[in-house]
């Protein structure tokens, strides 16, 4: 081939030296087109022997076929690992922002509801007692650790509700759980302003009257197990795919990089 090649040179040479440069061009490659056509059997022959025969194609169309693919695997794992990458940049903010949070918000005023109503399953069970004992001071108690301790945790998780519902809205329709807690939250604010006196104080337990040891008067219509059953949930999702997008990209990176080595 070399000695094919310095001859084919000494021609456009000698071409060049007494024709055009367009005339030299067409007269040069018509002189390498006839190098590389066999024109005789055995030159056919020995042409094809040169590139290992039928071996030699299949080894060639196999190592264009392989790139081909490993360049489309490599493009498709790039588009899904951008995509997951965008999901997961996402699912990190809902955790940060809001659902892990309000996650140990709500749980935090699980445990301190029970602690406050002791031996007693529930506020109307708590206030029915309070009423049999003729006891005004277990509902201005109630009140105070209301002030206190619980309602100081539903402020905040209506405010992580109501500054983060974008990311709420994200995952589709607002959920009902959330609504009914904000509307709770609303009225029970009315509901706080009765327990108080001029002065902006808890009225005594000795002004109370029949209307003090009500239920509706003493606690907001909110399901609050409803609402940390709906977090659980969420932040439960949320939270394993999480990990399904951490893990899932690196391994199928490594995978195709095993493919791709090889095959080089």
């Amino acid at each position: 081939m070399r000695s094919a090649l310095r001859f084919d040179q000494l021609v456009l040479r000698s071409c060049c030296s007494t024709n055009t440069k367009s005339t030299c061009l067409i007269k040069g490659t018509q002189q390498l087109r006839f190098l590389a056509t066999p024109s005789s059997g055995d030159e056919k022959k020995r042409w094809w022997q040169k590139f290992g025969g039928r071996s030699g194609e299949m080894k060639i169309v196999g190592t264009v076929i392989v790139g081909i693919v490993s360049w489309f695997v490599d493009s498709a794992i790039q588009r899904r690992d951008s995509k997951e990458q965008l999901e997961l940049k996402g699912i990190n903010k809902k955790i940060r922002d809001l659902y892990g949070p309000l996650y140990g918000n709500r749980l935090v005023r699980n445990t301190s509801y029970k602690a406050a109503l002791g031996e007693h399953q529930s506020v109307k069970e708590y206030l029915q007692s309070a009423k049999d004992r003729n006891d005004p001071e277990m509902i201005r108690k109630w009140r105070t650790y209301v002030l206190n301790v619980l309602y100081p945790l539903d402020e905040k998780a209506e405010r992580l509700i109501l500054h983060n519902a974008h990311l709420i809205a994200a995952d589709g329709n607002f959920p009902e759980e959330f609504e009914q807690f904000l509307e709770s939250c609303a009225h029970f604010k009315f509901v706080i302003q009765h327990w108080k006196n001029e002065s902006g104080e808890l009225r005594r337990s000795d002004k109370f009257t029949e209307f003090d040891f009500r239920w509706g008067t003493n606690t907001s219509s909110v399901e609050h197990d409803r609402v940390l059953d709906h977090v659980s949930t969420r932040y439960s999702k949320l939270r394993t795919r999480q990990k399904e997008l951490s893990l899932d990209g690196s391994d199928d990176r490594k995978l195709a990089n095993i493919f791709l080595r090889l095959f080089k």
